[in-house]
Formats: structure tokens, sequence, C-alpha cells
């Protein structure tokens, strides 16, 4: 979920230039590593700094950082006849940001990493209900068995589940829903548009939410927020530029470095013990995912004339 943070940095944002090569494996790699240190960043300062002081923050500098790439097209990157789109989009992303501080501040890491694999789940249903998109027999197994490794992790009804993954849940549920405006969007509009618009309309609707909390962070404080705000920048370029190499489905599976450091630095820096239902369920999710995204490649190689719906 990095917008998740990845999930905000969508593969949309970039069309593969050799989908045979395995060329982003090194920045899916690369993203996988930040991430996992920014969820730790962001669980230890947790103990210090409200969720929606560290959103605030993220989008504070993610602006800053997005302003040098305006340089290469100008104020033509501005234009934009979406507006409506965006505000959906960024809405969207500055939630699951919301929703994901909080549950990494609530849960143990792993469970939050595996959680958030569930994002593609719910955006190939949301793909189906606002795209159009056609849901056949496989595809449909896929997302079934899917969600049957989620529970595997969050094993309602025995104990295990708390308000702290309903979050996560929700997280991976508004993930899904920027993901969707960002197919929507890349029809018209380029991608350097569509990022700096994010950054530009959340970066208000954050302030506005920081307000009745707010206070001036010390030295150290401000320290961990610019952290946050670069690493969370970093990973989503790092992964833009992943799918911009390489498929989904060649990548995808790469990513399950992420729960692996996650685990590992949770039991590390804060004594969490991971279950083998967790990562049962996550390699579940994390597999599924992969299958609907080689289908989803086979499909845009068929000619259209013999193309079947997924």
């Amino acid at each position: 979920m990095p917008d998740s943070l990845p999930g905000d940095a969508t593969p949309a944002l970039g069309a593969p230039t050799s989908r045979a090569t395995l060329a982003g494996v090194p920045f899916i790699v690369a993203s996988a590593v930040v991430f996992a240190l920014l969820w730790a960043l962001i669980r230890y300062a947790s103990r210090e700094l409200h969720p929606l002081q560290m959103v605030f923050y993220r989008q504070l500098v993610g602006m800053l950082a997005v302003l040098p790439l305006l340089r290469h097209g100008g104020l033509r990157l501005l234009r934009t006849h979406r507006l409506g789109g965006h505000m959906v989009r960024a809405f969207a992303g500055v939630t699951a940001a919301y929703l994901t501080f909080f549950a990494i501040a609530l849960i143990p890491l792993a469970d939050a990493v595996a959680v958030s694999y569930a994002a593609p789940l719910f955006t190939s249903l949301a793909a189906v209900a606002i795209l159009r998109e056609k849901l056949r027999v496989r595809r449909l197994v896929a997302v079934a068995v899917g969600f049957l490794g989620m529970l595997l992790v969050l094993r309602p009804g025995l104990g295990t589940m708390s308000w702290g993954h309903a979050v996560a849940l929700a997280a991976a549920v508004f993930v899904a829903v920027s993901m969707i405006s960002i197919r929507q969007l890349t029809s018209t509009e380029h991608p350097r548009t569509i990022v700096f618009y994010n950054f530009c309309l959340a970066l208000p609707i954050s302030f506005v939410a920081v307000l009745p909390i707010w206070h001036w962070p010390s030295a150290w404080q401000l320290a961990m927020l610019v952290a946050i705000g670069l690493g969370s920048f970093l990973g989503q370029m790092l992964l833009v530029r992943a799918f911009a190499l390489s498929e989904a489905s060649a990548l995808m599976p790469f990513d399950f470095l992420r729960l692996v450091l996650a685990a590992a630095l949770g039991f590390a820096l804060f004594g969490e013990r991971v279950d083998g239902f967790t990562l049962a369920g996550a390699f579940v999710i994390l597999a599924t995912t992969v299958y609907i995204a080689h289908r989803e490649r086979a499909e845009r190689r068929r000619p259209k004339s013999l193309a079947k719906p997924l």
C-alpha cells in the first residue's frame, strides 16, 4: 500500500519499454527496501508524532520534491480539463496514506504489509464496477483465492483481527480507488501532470486535517518527518521506474522482499513475531495478483479480434 505507499505510485504512470526483460527488477528491489525502512520509521515515529502530522509533512516534502520535474515540461503540464478526476485521485491517495499510517502504528509491520498486498485485488473488482472491464472465470477465481489468502492473514472470529487490521484493509480499498483514478487520467494526462496535481491538491487537504492537533516538532522530530517525506517520494519514484521498464507480472514476485524485510525489522526493532498464517496468506495474495497481472499482459498482447475478457 505504498501510497501506500506503492499503491499510490501505480504502474499506470509508465508503459514498459521492454516487457520481456527484467530491467525493472533492481528498481522494485530498491523500492521494497526503501518502503520497508520507511514503514519501520513511521512505526518508530508514531510514538511521538500523530499520523496526521506525518502525512502532512509527507505531502509537503513531496510537493517540494516534485516541483523540479516541471522544468522539463513547463506550465503546459499544469493544463488539464479533468480537475475533478485529479481531485478524486488526490482524495483517495491522501486517505489511503492516513489509513496506512494509522495501521502501521497499530499492528505489526508484517501484518500491515501483508494486508497491503490486497490492493490489486480490490483494483480488479473496482475495474469491473467503474471501468466496465469484463471479468471471466479464471480472473474471478484468482480474486477469490486472493481474498482467501487475506482471510488467512486476518483470521476474523479467531481473536487475531484488530481495529488496526480493519484500518489496513480500508487503506487497501482506497489505494485501489487511487489506482483506478490514475488509470482513467492516463488516457489524456501526462504522468508529471498527474503527480503534480496529486501533491498540489492533497497538500491543502492534509494541512486542514492537521490543524486541530498541530504543534511545532522538535529538531529530532522534524528530521524524522523530512526523512518520511523523502523516503516516500523516493520509494514511489523507484516503483514508477520499475514498472516503466518491466511488466507487473515479472516484478511483483520481488515485492515479497518488502514483507520479509518488514518482518525482520519488526522483530529486531519492536519485538514483533510473525506467524505462519500471515506469511502463507501474504504469499497466496501476492501469487494471485501476479497471476492476474500475467493474464492482463496476455490479453494486451493478443490481437483485438481474438481477445477474450479475462
